[in-house]
């Protein structure tokens, strides 16, 4: 189940991340480096850089654009999901809770119809009261944990979303400035083959730093498993606090029912003439 979830979380975090394999070198600039090389050979004249690259800009902004709104909405609907399935575990959750109650109340009830006199019957109810105590500080440990672990992790997705964002703006500005500062040469007469290799330069400037920006950020797995580990640290510290005070409960049970048997035992013979 944790395999499950930690895929969907990462799934999740990785959107923005997943910009990277979307936002490659503009198509003009991939094309401009096949023409350098096309240009080298006899007879191929080179082609003009300035002539293509209104067409090759407006195409590659909204080639980004539309990309990006499909990563938009596959991230939404990976949150729906993750919220769904947190959604679900907690119904499950409430109705085991709720099947558990009620054969305690069954347990209960059988138990108090066996006292036989008032000090067994204190004994059960001071025994019940030991067992839902136990029960009770079981289940808030429980929750105070899955509520740290959903915390964390969700705080973890929200700052590697946050960078990962910060480097593809960071990526897509430098991009449009490689853009603007072709447009600019090309407008001023300059070389288109100068305007060319300028602006290559700069894609993949731009490109480099986004590659390092990226593993830079720190992996989420990293983090999920540390959540994981504090959350079952608190789990296992409940599970035995809780065998501690039922195991509690039971001995004082069974030395106040003794008790109770003599008081009895006690009480008939000293009545009997």
């Amino acid at each position: 189940m944790f395999q499950q979830t930690s895929k969907k979380i990462v799934g999740i975090a990785m959107s923005a991340a997943m910009l990277a394999n979307i936002i490659a070198l503009p198509a003009l600039a991939r094309e401009n480096e096949r023409d350098s090389a096309s240009s080298t050979r006899p007879g191929k004249p080179a082609v003009n850089f300035c002539t293509r690259l209104e067409n090759a800009s407006t195409k590659l902004e909204s080639n980004m654009a539309n990309k990006e709104k499909k990563l938009d909405e596959k991230r939404n609907e990976r949150e729906s999901k993750l919220e769904k399935n947190r959604s679900d575990r907690d119904e499950k959750l409430a109705e085991h809770r709720n099947e558990v109650d009620t054969k305690l109340a069954d347990h209960y009830a059988k138990l108090e119809g066996k006292a036989r006199n008032p000090a067994q019957a204190q004994a059960l109810a001071t025994f019940q009261a030991a067992i839902a105590a136990a029960v009770n500080a079981r289940q808030a440990a429980f929750d105070a944990a899955r509520a740290t672990f959903r915390s964390s992790t969700d705080a973890a997705i929200t700052a590697r979303k946050t960078v990962m964002a910060a480097a593809v703006t960071t990526f897509q500005t430098a991009l449009k400035a490689a853009e603007t500062q072709a447009k600019t040469d090309c407008a001023n007469g300059v070389a288109p083959a100068t305007a060319k290799a300028t602006f290559q330069a700069a894609v993949k400037a731009a490109r480099e730093k986004f590659a390092a920006d990226r593993k830079a950020v720190e992996r989420l797995g990293a983090s999920l498993q540390s959540f994981v580990t504090a959350r079952k640290t608190a789990m296992d510290k409940a599970r035995a606090d809780f065998r501690t005070a039922t195991e509690k409960a039971r001995k004082e049970l069974k030395v106040a029912l003794l008790a109770a048997k003599v008081i009895k035992t006690t009480t008939t013979t000293t009545s009997t003439p």
